[in-house]
């Protein structure tokens, strides 16, 4: 998912996050996983990201190469019970 530039600092992000957060309680789950570009990726846009998914309680979890070296990958966990302890 994603947020218009446009709309971005408006709440509608972390907004999205709770909604899919609460979802994903409700039926079952215990973590939500996310994937984008990593920091490695030197991309300006997507450090914005990266900090904003930290602020949203999401770590840092795998760094993946494997796809595409040249398009670094995180993948991002955040425990919605306190059932994982996260670092």
């Amino acid at each position: 998912m994603g947020v218009d530039p446009v709309f971005h600092r408006r709440g509608v992000g972390s907004a999205l996050v709770a909604a899919a957060a609460e979802h994903a309680d409700k039926i079952g789950c215990n973590t939500i996983v996310l994937m984008t570009l990593s920091e490695e990726s030197g991309d300006p846009g997507y450090a914005g990201t990266h900090r904003f998914y930290l602020a949203q309680g999401f770590r840092p979890f795998i760094h993946d190469h494997m796809v595409d070296p040249e398009t670094p990958l995180i993948w991002m966990i955040r425990s919605l019970n306190g059932s994982i302890a996260m670092a």
